[in-house]
């Protein structure tokens, strides 16, 4: 079973949301993302063509979620 490799959990199986269109990226959240929580998956790019899903099957870490939660509230703390 795959493991996520900052928290040391093992991934569990649930959705995502899809997310159309052109997407500008918050380049603090990438670079975050990546050594704070890379395996979150609350979201997945779904393109500019909008398809009739909106959510998507994912693995995800629990932790990584929580911590991207986190991140989000402290990010509108600051702003």
């Amino acid at each position: 079973m795959r493991r996520c490799e900052v928290h040391n959990r093992p991934l569990q199986f649930g959705v995502a949301r899809i997310v159309y269109g052109l997407l500008a990226p918050d380049e603090a959240y990438f670079t975050d993302q990546r050594s704070l929580f890379p395996h979150s998956n609350t979201w997945v790019g779904g393109g500019c063509i909008t398809m009739s899903d909106d959510y998507i099957e994912v693995w995800f870490c629990p932790a990584c979620r929580e911590a991207e939660d986190i991140w989000n509230q402290v990010k509108k703390l600051l702003s």
